[in-house]
């Protein structure tokens, strides 16, 4: 009786191919493309707020002002109005409409005296060809009282008294 040995032949498989590098290269492509995605949706979600100007400053006056004035916050803008205009103040109420904006764009300080120009944009809303909105120019006049820059006049969006607006 002939043993049959237990010899290791060779299958008849398809041949083995060399890994295809074309692969590894797109799914490092992929991850990278992945990676900057994630990262620039972290600086979206957690970049903060607009950054805080020195209160004492012309700037930071109108800054606080505009924030209280588009807060609905009557009481905090009224004491950043000069003596003339509180004095002489007819109230137009607050006009707190949604996505208003004010961008800082220039100021010139004098000794008694300041402008601040800044950029108004107002969203209205949306209508069947997307959201309306306007964006001006406009400029705030301030005056030094007791060693405090005070708003002599504003924009109109941001007026709390007629004859503040200019």
């Amino acid at each position: 009786m002939v043993e049959e040995s237990t010899v290791n032949e060779p299958t008849v498989d398809e041949p083995t191919r060399p890994p295809d590098r074309t692969n590894r290269a797109l799914v490092v492509v992929l991850a990278v493309i992945a990676a900057i995605v994630l990262v620039a949706l972290a600086v979206i979600m957690f970049r903060g707020g607009p950054t805080e100007l020195d209160p004492a400053s012309p700037e930071g006056v109108v800054q606080q002002y505009s924030e209280a004035v588009i807060d609905g916050d009557e009481p905090a803008g009224m004491e950043m109005l000069s003596k003339r205009l509180v004095t002489n103040c007819a109230k137009m109420g607050i006009w707190t409409g949604n996505g208003i904006r004010v961008t800082l764009l220039s100021s010139a300080q004098r000794e008694t005296s300041a402008t601040v120009s800044v950029l108004i944009r107002i969203s209205y809303g949306g209508d069947p060809f997307g959201p309306s909105e306007s964006e001006s120019r406009q400029s705030f006049e301030l005056v030094k009282e007791q060693g405090e820059w005070k708003i002599d006049k504003a924009p109109f969006e941001l007026a709390l008294c007629e004859g503040l607006y200019s």
